[in-house]
């Protein structure tokens, strides 16, 4: 009977909470903020590979103008992915092979100077 007391006892009393009240806020700020994070990386990387699709697109044009050109069977086929991976992460390469197929497709192109011109960026030519 005295243990039914006391529970009806505490029945009146409001329970104060012990710790650091929710967060409920701070929660949902670092979930939106996680969610925004995984959402940039994603565009990051997938606008990359396309900037990646688009030089190889480019190096191709390239080698084919080269090939017609000035021949070379080093030139005809696709590139091997060495030199595609090369070609994606150098800024220089793909600047002077961008102003060296300009080059070939005037009437008056000097093959070797276009050449001399990717081997100064270090283009792997046999």
């Amino acid at each position: 009977m005295a243990t039914a007391n006391a529970y009806a006892n505490a029945k009146d009393f409001q329970v104060e909470h012990i710790g650091p009240a929710p967060h409920t806020l701070r929660n949902i700020l670092t979930a939106t903020g996680i969610v925004l994070l995984i959402g940039l990386l994603s565009l990051f990387y997938w606008h990359t590979k396309t900037d990646g699709n688009v030089a190889i697109g480019e190096l191709e044009q390239f080698r084919e103008a080269m090939y017609n050109r000035c021949g070379g069977q080093q030139f005809s086929g696709p590139a091997e992915q060495p030199l595609t991976q090369l070609y994606v992460d150098s800024s220089r390469i793909r600047t002077v092979v961008v102003q060296q197929f300009h080059q070939l497709q005037r009437a008056n192109v000097n093959c070797e100077e276009v050449v001399k011109a990717l081997r100064s960026v270090d283009y792997p030519i046999r």
